[in-house]
Formats: structure tokens, sequence, C-alpha cells
């Protein structure tokens, strides 16, 4: 599916992520809360992901690719009542993959991995959180459509995945499967 599709569809809503129970499109924001508890959201292109006050990571919507990191690939129209992951201090979604900063500096990825943006050496999609860290030291995350970029404790920058037009900072075009040092200096 096209990154403009994707988009048009996220606006839509029929792909579950807006977490009412339902794939109908909204116009107006509901009433009431979805689910309360959340201390951030990260919005990817089809799927959505709270990290609630306890450090543990729900998401909704589409999981064609595994972004929902349930272990399968069922699309979900309502927040899930227990944690993919716990010990989770920050969150960032792409089109179709979820990374989060651990409590520990670590980052982990999850969901779609076609450019290389869960930074752990595959194009592999994974439906589930991993159990190990693509890199440590970190004390920021965030993502784009197809790539994830981290802030480490040295306040150098290092990206993955997809780079169509130079967004890794490394002076290429090439997709990177890991993280890589960028233009910015650790």
């Amino acid at each position: 599916m096209r990154a403009h599709e994707l988009r048009r569809r996220a606006l839509l809503g029929n792909q579950r992520q807006l977490g009412d129970g339902t794939n109908i499109s909204r116009k107006t924001p509901p009433t009431g809360d979805v689910f309360t508890g959340v201390s951030a959201l990260a919005v990817g292109g089809t799927h959505t992901c709270a990290l609630m006050e306890t450090g543990g990571v729900r998401c909704w919507g589409s999981n064609a690719s595994g972004a929902l990191g349930d272990g399968t690939t069922t699309d979900r129209n309502t927040p899930p009542t227990s944690d993919v992951l716990t010990g989770v201090k920050a969150i960032a979604a792409g089109s179709v993959h979820i990374c989060v900063l651990m409590e520990s500096g670590g980052v982990r990825c999850w969901g779609g991995n076609y450019n290389g943006q869960l930074g752990d050496g595959t194009a592999t999609d994974r439906n589930t959180p991993p159990t190990s860290d693509v890199l440590t030291g970190v004390k920021a995350i965030a993502a784009g459509s197809s790539h994830t970029c981290a802030l480490t404790e040295t306040s150098g920058v290092r990206c993955w995945g997809g780079n169509y037009n130079g967004e890794l900072g490394d002076g290429t075009t090439t997709d990177r499967w890991t993280p890589v040092v960028t233009g910015v200096r650790e």
C-alpha cells in the first residue's frame, strides 16, 4: 500500500485505529475516553499505541505487519486489556512499526520491517516486541514513515531504516538495517 493511501485510510479511521470498537470514520471527537491511565500516545499510519502510566504498552488498529505486538496479525478495534511490553519510558510510531525507549535506555522495535526500520539487521517483520535492545544509551526516540532515530546519552544521533531522501543523515540514500551514526556528532 502506498504512503498516501495509508494516510488517507488513517484519516478515515477505517483501520480500527480510533479504538472505539468500530471501523467507522468519525468527523468529531468522541464524548468519552477510549480508555484511561495513559501517559503518552504514538500514532502510526493505521494503528495507535498507548504508553500506560505503569510503563506498559498497548496497541490497536491495523495489524497486517504485526505492529500491535500481540503475536498475531489480527486487527483490533479497541485497546487491549493487557500490555505487550512493560518497563517502557517513551514510544514512537512509524507507518507500520513501533519503537520504544526502555527505562534502561535501550531501544526495542517491532512491526513492519521492509526498510530495516526495526534496526535488528534484517528486513523481517516482527509481531512481538523483542527481548533485546537494538541500541543502548539512548535518551529519546522518534520514528518516521519507515525509519527510526535515537538521541544518545552523549547527544549524538543514530538512525536506521528507509533512507530514500537522506533522512538517516549519513550522507547517503542507502537503507540501513542497523543504527548508524549520522552527521550529528557524538
